[in-house]
This record gives structure tokens, sequence and C-alpha cells, in this order.
């Protein structure tokens, strides 16, 4: 069995669950089970990560390759309905794994946001970087720096 986080209650009612089956448990039962972070849309190929987050964000995985590279299998994935989909926000900022540098995706291509101020400056949320393998980083070429 896997859990799976419903950012809001849009989602909630979409999905046609009732509060009256909602069951209080512990973190430390509720860890038990396998967070889902992996979904698609019916009507789609795309595989998006759902960052553990308490954000509605999903990061697009850009290639089988790149998805091979996380170790995971197509059967993690989570079918979801389009308008579930809808639901999340796109997340473009990236971190790879064991660096500090922060990137903009924008138009196939990563650009680095040089600076704490030029982050503020824009409206980035730190909570909206995703940490992405080194495999994936080099995915993207590199753009121009956000200024």
């Amino acid at each position: 069995m896997r859990r799976k986080w419903i950012s809001n209650i849009q989602l909630f009612r979409e999905l046609l669950y009732s509060f009256s089956n909602v069951q209080t448990i512990s973190p430390k039962k509720l860890n038990i089970y396998e967070r889902i972070s992996l979904i698609r849309g019916t009507n789609d190929d795309k595989v998006y990560y759902i960052p553990d987050t308490d954000r509605p964000l999903k990061h697009l995985i850009p290639s089988v390759s790149v998805f091979k590279s996380y170790k995971r299998c197509f059967n993690d994935v989570l079918i979801v309905s389009q308008s579930e989909l809808c639901l999340y926000g796109d997340s473009n900022l990236i971190r790879q794994s064991g660096q500090t540098k922060i990137y903009l995706l924008e138009n196939g291509e990563k650009r680095w946001i040089p600076t704490l101020e030029i982050f503020r400056q824009h409206g980035y949320d730190m909570r909206d970087v995703v940490t992405v393998s080194g495999v994936e980083f080099a995915y993207y070429p590199e753009g121009e720096a956000v200024n």
C-alpha cells in the first residue's frame, strides 16, 4: 500500500473522497507506507516527479534515460486524471544532488541563478527547488545566467 498527498480541498473533492473516511494516524505509522512520487496523466506519456514538499508541484522527468537513472520502474508511476495533473504547478527550479547552485529551467535549458538576491527578485521560493541527479542535470544544456 502507498500513500498519496492530497494538496488541496478541490483535489480531495474531485477524487470523491469523504471526510467521514479520514483516519488520524501517527507520523510513525504513516511513514510505513511508501509515498507516491511519480505520476502521469491518463492521456499523456510524460512522467512527473512530485517533490516531498508542502506545495503542489510537479517536475517533468525529461527522458526515459533520465527516468532510468533514478532506478525506478514504470510500475511506480501512478496514473491520474488530467484534471488532477493540472492542479500541480510546474517546478522549474533545480539543483544538482550534492551541489548548492540553483538553476532555472527555461526553454529546455538550465540557467544559473548566481545570487540569492536575484533569486528573491524573481519571486522564487526555496521550497520549489528540486534536487536532480547528475544524469538529469547533464541532460539540460547550459543557457545564460539569470539576471
